[in-house]
């Protein structure tokens, strides 16, 4: 039985409520067995002793009490009820107090220490409610006319005696350092603040309080600089220890202080940018290329993929090797598939009877550096095949991967769609744009993609009436999906062709567009690159 005891002993939970002046202070016990569940419905032995000065201090009042716990294991009393007259009769300003609470699970007075607990707001409770009954014994206080308020001159601040001579009858205040602070160190602190003691602050007396009088002119103040007679003409030659000026005149240019000496950085010319090099001096750098025709790149054939690509114009220049591109994945109609592989570059601008090309080639490749990938498909795409090669361009080239996009049209419209969403599924990465022509399928993609990705779509209204309802069915999905995005109209028109263009603007940006062309069939492959409009939009869209 003695083990079962100890180890409920063990487990109480007590919890002291503030003080409910003035006849006790309420105590909450929680009692529970070896397993932690309540011991509900018993009779518990208390005794309850108040220790003065310590935790191990003289009993000066002991309370005992046989209670009952309730369904949960609880029991409450209020200590100081058994005897309130000797309990009203402890000095709580006096001393530190602790409750010792002592068990005995039978119900018994076989009491064992259970523990002792600090009293912190139970005695200030108690002492508030004496305090209403302190009898005020200062002798000044019981003279004062208090009929006619308060009312203190200037004799009475000087002459402070009587509060040094006034029998002070409080115990807290007797006891402070506070109650020996005479006449004399009220005028004259004994500050001993090191920091005080040691600034100039501490030197300061009352003559010195009265001179702060300043009268505003410079002339009233004392100890002040000398200052020579001196005259403004207003011509720089007149000043005395000028810097030294070793830039010619006839220099026209920047000038900047090379650690040394100031140097001239002469003017830039045009189309360059003013930079930082190395060493953190401004230098031109050039930002408009130059395009010299014996260094343009042209479309070659990559018989092993069966695919034809375009590196970007100047690639390989010194002042471009830390700048990265972008990458058009070109997907070719229909009747480009098989063995017709160099018909997807007409629509690129490329004319491939004569193997020149024309403006719209070479239009976009000196305003759209980037790098062109036109996959060759046989009856459908191989998208997995595409994929490789994206990846591989990525891990050979500096390809920018928040700037890469598909242009697809008819079969290529379709599998723009298919296209964007395998390479998502492929390692979760987006697209930044899409332009879809006469998409002939596929109108729904992947949330994600719907989210963040850019798509202009593209159709005549007397192409096929399935591509004209599945363009208009993709848009109302994107449109659908934006619901927080405003819509705008407004009339385009590309090569003698006009069109409606509906823009879905979100937070400032274009994130969808659809342009339906009138008395336009199947035949709008070459737009995008007759409309830098487009074309430019699509450049301009990145992965944030």
């Amino acid at each position: 039985m003695k083990k079962i005891y100890c180890t409920i002993f063990l487990t109480v939970i007590a919890c002291f409520i503030y003080a409910q002046a003035p006849n006790g202070y309420k105590i909450q016990l929680l009692i529970t067995d070896n397993s932690n569940n309540p011991v509900i419905n018993r009779n518990i032995g208390l005794r309850f002793s108040i220790l003065k000065g310590s935790n191990t201090g003289i009993p000066i009042y002991v309370e005992s009490l046989i209670l009952k716990t309730n369904d949960f294991g609880l029991i409450s009393s209020v200590i100081g009820t058994t005897d309130p007259q000797k309990f009203s009769q402890i000095k709580w300003n006096e001393d530190l107090y602790f409750t010792k609470t002592e068990v005995d699970i039978s119900g018994g007075t076989n009491y064992s220490f259970f523990g002792t607990s600090p009293l912190l707001a139970v005695p200030y409770a108690q002492h508030a409610e004496t305090s209403e009954r302190a009898v005020e014994t200062d002798p000044y206080f019981h003279n004062w006319d208090k009929s006619s308020g308060i009312k203190i001159v200037e004799s009475q601040i000087k002459d402070l005696s009587h509060f040094k001579n006034a029998n002070e009858t409080d115990n807290v205040f007797k006891s402070s350092i506070a109650a020996t602070i005479s006449e004399t160190d009220i005028f004259a602190w004994n500050e001993n603040d090191p920091i005080f003691s040691s600034s100039d602050t501490k030197n300061i007396n009352q003559s010195d309080i009265i001179r702060w009088n300043f009268n505003g002119s410079f002339n009233s103040l004392v100890n002040v600089p000398t200052l020579s007679n001196f005259s403004i003409t207003g011509n720089y030659s007149d000043l005395s220890n000028k810097p030294i000026n070793n830039i010619s005149t006839s220099s026209k240019g920047l000038i900047q202080f090379d650690g040394a000496n100031w140097v001239t950085l002469p003017n830039g010319t045009e189309g360059q940018q003013l930079t930082v090099n190395a060493s953190g001096l401004w230098e031109w750098k050039n930002n408009k290329e130059v395009f010299n025709s014996s260094d343009r790149t042209f479309y070659e054939y990559d018989s092993v993929e069966d695919f034809y690509y375009c590196k970007p114009w100047n690639y390989d220049k010194t002042y471009n090797s830390e700048r990265k591109y972008p990458l058009v994945i070109y997907l070719h109609p229909s009747g480009a598939a098989g063995n017709i592989r160099n018909l997807g570059l007409y629509y690129l601008g490329y004319d491939t009877n004569d193997g020149i090309d024309d403006a719209r080639a070479l239009n976009f490749q000196k305003n759209h550096p980037s790098f062109i990938v036109v996959p060759q498909a046989q009856v459908d795409w191989d998208y997995a095949k595409i994929i490789s090669i994206i990846e591989d361009y990525k891990s050979k080239y500096r390809i920018d991967n928040t700037r890469m996009y598909i242009i697809g049209y008819s079969l290529g419209g379709a599998g723009s769609y298919s296209l964007a969403n395998a390479y998502y599924d492929f390692n979760q990465q987006l697209l930044a744009g899409i332009i879809r022509l006469s998409g002939q399928s596929q109108s729904i993609v992947r949330n994600e993609i719907a989210n963040k990705t850019a798509i202009w779509l593209q159709i005549g209204l007397n192409d096929f009436e399935l591509r004209v309802t599945v363009t208009r069915d993709a848009y109302n999905f994107l449109k659908n999906y934006h619901t927080t995005a405003t819509e705008t109209s407004n009339t385009v028109s590309v090569a003698g062709h006009t069109g409606t263009t509906l823009t879905l603007n979100r937070n400032g940006k274009e994130i969808v567009k659809k342009t339906e062309y009138v008395n336009v069939g199947h035949e709008i492959g070459s737009f995008p690159f007759e409309d830098e409009n487009l074309i430019t939009w699509l450049f301009n869209q990145k992965i944030e």
